[in-house]
């Protein structure tokens, strides 16, 4: 990576703020402009406490965000690199335009301002509207992207849609090039291309307070509970659940139990062909049965047992479980470089360790780790000169906890972190899960024998 520098107010900062930048392709380096000077026509702001009417704040607050113009200039470097590769920008792309609002090009960008955890109760638009045709008949609609509607608007009759017309508050949400051969600009001037608007159609107010009874009040959290979870409550605390359940117990376990004598024979064909480390850690699990439960149960991600069985890859790729929200962190280096740079980095991180300045600390990890070498669950001790050529070293230290120390091993500064790859994210449940779940308890369990019990 090489580096430069430069200063917000010569891109139109209101303070001549110094940042770095690292870049590796050298077209970036023109990105170094300094403050002109002050004049009449070059002002700076001050320094330290700002007020405003919320009360005092620091001026710094103000300039974490890059000027409009070093975001132009970025995209302009970008652009002339892949120009030189053959890629041919749309027009409106490679001008700036002062016209333009931020709203708008974040919108043309889909990015929205960040909204409430909480979602909103009656959605923002009763349905979406799509209307396709030429860009001359389009661009008649009388307001501009993320805008409402004022009055009643008659679609164009060269146009497609799916409904009639659009009503007064009608939002126009994006239009979108579908054959353009120079894109928004060029079509502007000259009223050429097929160009496809979404519209959100508004709830009249009528239909938005019928959705609104049907929805239920906010406080009810009722569409915080899963139905499983939903379904568990009522095995457990509700009246028909009460009669139902001490019997429905006692059905599953004599099944299983049963079936687990007769699984018997595989659970030893599976331990056999594991390696020795691994069948010690797992001897005492039935793991045929757990298998057979979970497919029985249906649970989505079945490949937990695969995962149990097979251990975890630390490094590389996690293949999405298909049960957590989607979201994707991309690794910041591949395991060859790991592999690569381990040599190096394995000598700078063993002798990075050292005490830590509590005997009790220092003690704790060392007996906890002979321990576990005990158990079977790890192996050593080792020689540095014993290892492979590539293998990674991570560094392990305690860390005091209310009444216990915990052992962590540093994965992040050994690089192994850095190597993963997800597509989801499990999301804690927050507060106001809980408080759905307790809501849920209490009116199921109301009016039954459990109602003292549940709140306890």
């Amino acid at each position: 990576m090489q580096y430069s520098a430069h200063q917000a107010c010569a891109y139109g900062g209101e303070r001549p703020k110094w940042t770095v930048l690292a870049w590796n392709h050298p077209a970036f380096s023109s990105l170094s402009l300094c403050c002109p000077g002050e004049s009449d026509a070059h002002k700076h702001k001050p320094w330290g406490l700002v007020h405003s009417g919320s009360g005092f704040h620091f001026s710094t607050s103000e300039e974490t965000a890059y000027p409009k113009g070093l975001a132009h200039a970025i995209a302009r470097v970008f652009a002339s690199i892949l120009s030189v590769h053959g890629w041919k920008p749309p027009l409106e792309q490679m001008q700036e335009q002062p016209d333009v609002s931020l709203r708008s090009m974040r919108a043309i960008a889909t990015a929205q301002p960040k909204a409430s955890k909480m979602p909103p109760i009656v959605r923002e638009h009763k349905k979406v509207a799509l209307i396709t045709g030429p860009f001359t008949e389009l661009a008649t609609a009388p307001v501009e992207c993320m805008q409402r509607l004022k009055q009643r608007w008659n679609i164009p009759s060269s146009c497609q849609a799916n409904v009639d017309c659009l009503p007064a508050g009608a939002q126009l949400l994006r239009t979108t090039p579908l054959r353009s051969n120079g894109g928004l600009l060029e079509a502007k001037q000259l009223g050429v291309g097929v160009f496809e608007q979404a519209w959100g159609i508004p709830f009249s107010p009528d239909e938005f307070i019928q959705e609104a009874l049907e929805r239920g009040h906010p406080k009810s959290f009722s569409r915080l509970v899963p139905q499983v979870l939903q379904t568990a409550i009522e095995n457990n605390f509700g009246t028909d659940g009460l009669h139902s359940l001490p019997s429905s117990r006692t059905q599953w376990f004599a099944k299983w139990t049963e079936r687990a004598k007769q699984l018997q024979q595989r659970d030893m064909e599976i331990k056999n062909a594991l390696p020795d480390h691994a069948a010690k850690i797992l001897e005492a699990k039935r793991l045929a049965l757990f298998k057979e439960i979970l497919e029985d149960l249906e649970y989505p991600d079945v490949g937990a047992f695969d995962e149990l069985v097979d251990g975890t890859d630390l490094v590389g790729e996690v293949k999405p479980f298909g049960i957590f929200e989607k979201s994707l962190k991309p690794a910041e280096r591949t395991v060859q470089q790991l592999r690569e740079a381990s040599k190096s980095e394995r000598m700078l991180d063993f002798f990075k360790c050292s005490s830590s300045g509590d005997k009790e600390i220092d003690d704790m990890v060392y007996s906890k780790t002979l321990e576990e070498v005990e158990f079977g669950w790890a192996t050593g001790p080792l020689q540095l000169e014993d290892l492979p050529g590539d293998a990674v070293i991570s560094r392990r230290f305690g860390l005091r906890q209310p009444g216990k120390i915990r052992l962590i091993d540093d994965l992040s500064a050994s690089g192994i972190n850095q190597t993963v790859q997800t597509a989801e994210s499990p999301k804690p449940h927050s507060a106001d899960f809980i408080a759905a779940m307790l809501l849920a308890v209490l009116k199921v369990s109301k009016g039954s024998k459990l109602m003292g019990r549940s709140l306890i």
